[in-house]
This record gives structure tokens, sequence and C-alpha cells, in this order.
């Protein structure tokens, strides 16, 4: 793991390498495999963690159909995690995921928040900041909106302090 990153809300790890933008998966589980990839290559989390993901999500799935976009926030269990990180991923083309409490229902994703997470404090803090920056509307379109990865992070971390 590179340590240039910047520690966010209870030593969350962030840095530009976790912004993937043009990522054009066909599938749900291709952008979970995608992104999972890269919190492994960067040691930031086990072998293990991308098929727990994919099945987590299966069982417990995480779109939510926010006012301007719509938005998937996948983790899994802190086994499969070496370090808390955060990873966002831009689709070019939306993909289908089932909602949050509604798994029979799918929507079409254009984001994604992916989690890695070793303390359940830190998940639900994670999570309480992360739903605040969602129900503020505009805020994940302009991540969205916005080319420039370094752009991105920078906006990211102003919102994760706010």
């Amino acid at each position: 793991m590179q340590n240039e990153g910047t520690k966010i809300l209870d030593n969350l790890f962030f840095d530009k390498s976790l912004i993937i933008k043009g990522i054009n998966p066909t599938t749900d589980e291709e952008a979970l495999r995608i992104i999972s990839k890269r919190l492994f290559d960067k040691k930031i989390v086990k072998e293990s963690y991308t098929d727990s993901i994919i099945k987590r999500e299966r069982e417990f799935p995480t779109a939510l159909e926010l006012a301007d976009i719509n938005i998937a926030i996948p983790h899994t269990t802190p086994d499969h995690v070496y370090t808390p990180a955060i990873a966002i991923g831009f689709l070019e083309n939306p993909v289908s995921f089932a909602v949050m409490g509604e798994p029979d229902r799918r929507i079409p994703v254009e984001m994604i928040f992916m989690l890695s997470i070793t303390q359940p404090k830190v998940h639900l803090s994670v999570l309480k900041k992360l739903v605040e920056i969602f129900q503020e509307e505009g805020k994940v379109k302009k991540l969205r909106d916005t080319e420039d990865v370094t752009d991105v992070y920078n906006l990211f971390i102003d919102y994760m302090k706010d």
C-alpha cells in the first residue's frame, strides 16, 4: 500500500489510486471484481475479499436510488481486510444491481463506493457519513461529473470532512 494517501473518518485510507474512472463492466459482478482487484493489488484486502464481497452483495444488496444518481456501497466482513479503505468506481455505462432491502428489484448503478472495513464501529461511522453525503442532493452527481481524478479526490475529501 502506498503511504501518500489520506486518512479520513476513523483512519479510513483513501488515495487517488482508489478512484477508478472509466470502468466498463457488463454485470454487477464484473464491476465488483474490477474495483476489488484494485484494493487487492494495493494490499488493502486479502485475496478472499473479491469472492466474499460478491457473495455478500447477492445476499445483502447495497444499491441505493438517490435523487440524481444510483449508487452501490458494497462491503464485506473484516476477516477479508488488511487496511480500512474506500475505493470509488465510476461506471462508463450503468450496470444493474439489486436494491438494498428489495433484493428482487434491480436498478442501474453508475457509481460504486466499495468499503474495506476492519472494525464494526468504523463501519457504522463511515456508512453514516456516506449517507449524509448521499442525502445532500447534487453532491454525488458532482463527483460523477468531475473528470479529473485529483479533483474527485479533493472533492471527496472535503465531503468526508464536512
